[in-house]
């Protein structure tokens, strides 16, 4: 699966051949939305779903934000848990899909551009420890504008080699920083 955010009002989803193949024999998708804000991520997964005949699960969600996790309740019925760190990999159930709009401020023009120096930049390393952990066919995050050009491309740097420590498939950044997820 591929993932192209530009900002909060646009997400272009679309599945690449490889993550479609992970996924072939799928009748429901299971996934998680961390960090979800007000859930665009979740209307976009569950419109490509609808699209390819697909049934979608969100077997979980966390946002800290109390404002967001009510207007989510409210959008889908389900309340996000709160505090990231405060949960065990464990804790959260098995999925095919990671989604996360980690918080961006720390590494977009728009912010103070921190970047891990940020406690907010650090809960890129949350993600990475979920996936290592839960191993889900893909996932997808958040394109955070400016991100390949943060602190000279390393903060990018050390994201692509994170993931591909903590994940079994290939990460390969591809065009207007989208990553696709190949089998290995």
């Amino acid at each position: 699966m591929v993932a192209h955010h530009t900002d909060a009002e646009s997400v272009n989803l679309s599945f690449s051949q490889p993550s479609m193949n992970l996924l072939k024999n799928q009748e429901k998708i299971r996934f998680i939305d961390l960090f979800c804000g007000l859930g665009g991520f979740r209307v976009a997964i569950e419109q490509v779903c609808r699209q390819k005949n697909l049934a979608s699960d969100c077997v979980f969600s966390c946002d800290i934000d109390k404002d967001a996790q009510a207007i989510y309740h409210a959008n889908f019925g389900d309340k996000p848990q709160g505090d990231i760190t405060e949960i065990a990999a464990l804790d959260i159930p098995e999925h095919d899909i990671l989604m996360a709009g980690f918080p961006c401020q720390p590494f977009s023009i728009c912010g103070d551009l921190k970047g891990f120096e940020d406690t907010r930049g650090t809960l890129f390393f949350e993600i990475a420890r979920i996936l290592k952990a839960k191993q889900p066919a893909a996932f997808i995050l958040e394109n955070v504008k400016q991100l390949q050009g943060h602190q000279q491309g390393k903060t990018l740097e050390v994201i692509l080699d994170t993931l591909q420590l903590v994940s079994e498939k290939r990460v390969v950044l591809s065009g207007q920083n989208q990553l696709y997820l190949e089998q290995l």
